[in-house]
């Protein structure tokens, strides 16, 4: 029999944890009780998940504001992926965890709602046509990791000059790039889907509205 791929495993741990999670109505509990949920699930199977990955030669900014496309002067803390897992000592998937994806648009192609520090953002890459991708703080914080991992680029600049539709252009590493998130919106899966694809990056919820 062929053994589980480990991309699998870790999708199976992290829905568990998901499907074990329980929402409190009016509050965000992403970080204080799923974050620390998926840890245990993941490494209660085999797995080494670490909290903050921070090992990587990367510097300036990771994205642009999504009206204008001028890239956003870089955050503080930006490049700490929530978590990084490893399995015999290399690194098989990056996931980030959110409580909801409610800075995106309610529709597409409508703008986002104007909020100081909205986490609706564009990607520094471009599609195939030249226009950045429709995208979210987590999943870009996980593409620069991706990027940077696989020894593409290390800056801004050069980030920028990535171009294309394929997972080998942005992922060329193939690295499994999972976000976790307590709820979100049919619409947020329909605008991120472009960039998702492009990474080959998947979204886990535990509830999907609308």
């Amino acid at each position: 029999m062929n053994p589980v791929p480990i991309e699998t495993v870790v999708k199976q741990c992290i829905q568990s944890a998901l499907d074990e999670h329980v929402l409190v109505p009016g509050k965000k509990t992403g970080s204080r009780v799923l974050h620390p949920l998926i840890l245990q699930r993941l490494n209660d199977n085999g797995l080494d998940a670490t909290k903050e990955f921070r090992e990587l030669n990367v510097h300036g900014p990771a994205w642009r504001y999504w009206k204008s496309e001028e890239i956003v002067p870089a955050p503080a803390g930006w490049k700490s992926v929530d978590v990084k897992v490893t399995y015999q000592g290399a690194i098989v998937a990056l996931v980030e965890i959110e409580s909801d994806l409610d800075d995106l648009p309610a529709n597409p192609g409508e703008y986002p709602r104007n909020r100081n520090g909205s986490y609706a953002v564009k990607s520094l890459a471009r599609n195939k046509g030249g226009d950045s991708f429709e995208s979210y703080h987590p999943l870009e914080r996980m593409a620069v990791a991706a990027i940077a991992w696989a020894g593409q680029a290390s800056d801004a600049h050069s980030m920028a000059q990535i171009k294309g539709n394929s997972p080998a252009v942005h992922n060329p590493s193939g690295l499994p790039l999972f976000v976790a998130v307590e709820r979100c919106r049919s619409n947020d899966l329909v605008i991120l889907k472009p960039r998702l694809l492009s990474l080959k990056a998947e979204i886990l919820w535990k509830e999907k509205r609308g």
